[in-house]
């Protein structure tokens, strides 16, 4: 799933976003807090379709004839398991009163050699409605 590189990956990310907009990290109480959030979870999805339509049948009864066209059973169906997550950052003040959350949902990038590329614009896309802009 996640390894503490994508952990470490993902926090750096954020303090150099909030260091973009002339926001320092402290190891003390500073100005705000931020507090990440990760939840993952599977998704299975499923999906089929029926290609093929049967011959005709015969019912004929002394009041009535029918001729129609049956369906044969063909159906085929796949299934497809993602990897999916949830992001929540949430910014407190120096009493611990939230002031911001930003929250993204997305499949994960399973492939761990190009997350250190996808971690970092995803992260910059929730930053681009932080109220401090970049500087």
């Amino acid at each position: 799933m996640f390894s503490n590189d994508d952990i470490d990956l993902l926090r750096n990310s954020f303090i150099s976003e909030f260091e973009r907009r002339g926001l320092s990290s402290v190891s003390g109480k500073g100005d705000m807090q931020v507090g990440i959030y990760l939840v993952t979870s599977n998704e299975t999805a499923f999906s089929g379709y029926n290609d093929h339509v049967g011959g005709r049948s015969n019912d004929y009864s002394t009041y009535r004839g029918t001729w129609g066209y049956g369906y044969a059973p063909g159906n085929t169906s796949k299934q497809q398991s993602k990897l999916k997550g949830t992001l929540i950052m949430n910014v407190y003040d120096r009493s611990n009163k939230q002031v911001w959350q930003a929250i993204s949902t997305g499949a994960v990038n399973e492939n761990y050699k190009t997350r250190d590329k996808s971690i970092p614009g995803k992260v910059s896309t929730i930053m681009k409605k932080f109220p401090v802009k970049p500087l």
